[in-house]
């Protein structure tokens, strides 16, 4: 099941039935749209586009046998969603219309990925994950933009500045972190 709740007076607005057990979720920015990655029956993965207004299924489900997902995010534009793979540590872009993925799927050659978040202008994406990096990527070509930012433990959020020039990262070292979008250079020192 699916629950929407007020974050006014915490009475929940809406509840639907969901095709499987719930695994991630994310909103579209504008809030037409509420994106479920569910494991089905049979143990495959279906990603449900859902109006949360009505708690219709908008078209058919993304269906992805061998992948469950920790976490998703859908681009500011709401074209795009992201979900980073539980299964082989990579993150697949999805086309919200029709269905379709992305180009190649974006690795993180080590361990899960916790976190992810686009750039306000779509054209990042950031992960972090138990591998303890935070790592920037070009949407466009999958590319990483520069090496790997170090924790001194697992990453488990990661966010973009409301302008996109600087991405913070928080982890289990219990440190947040600022770097620049573009370079990767340190912005500040980290939060403890």
């Amino acid at each position: 099941v699916i629950r929407i709740w007020s974050t006014v007076d915490w009475h929940m607005v809406k509840e639907f039935e969901c095709h499987g057990r719930p695994a991630a979720a994310a909103w579209s920015l504008n809030g037409s749209q509420l994106a479920v990655g569910a494991i089905s029956d049979d143990n495959s993965l279906l990603v449900c586009l859902w109006d949360p207004h009505t708690g219709q299924l908008l078209g058919e489900p993304i269906k992805d046998t061998t992948r469950r997902f920790y976490n998703m995010a859908f681009s500011a534009d709401g074209r795009t969603l992201a979900a980073a793979s539980r299964d082989d540590r990579a993150v697949r872009l999805w086309d919200v219309e029709t269905g379709a993925q992305i180009g190649m799927p974006l690795t993180s050659p080590t361990d899960w990925i916790r976190g992810i978040a686009f750039s306000p202008d779509d054209s990042k994406l950031v992960t972090g994950g138990d591998d303890e990096s935070v790592r920037v990527w070009d949407v466009k070509t999958g590319q990483q933009l520069f090496s790997p930012i170090m924790h001194a433990d697992c990453v488990r959020s990661v966010a973009f500045s409301p302008d996109g020039k600087v991405v913070y990262s928080a982890g289990h070292d219990q440190c947040i972190r600022a770097f620049d979008s573009d370079t990767g250079s340190p912005v500040g020192r980290p939060l403890k």
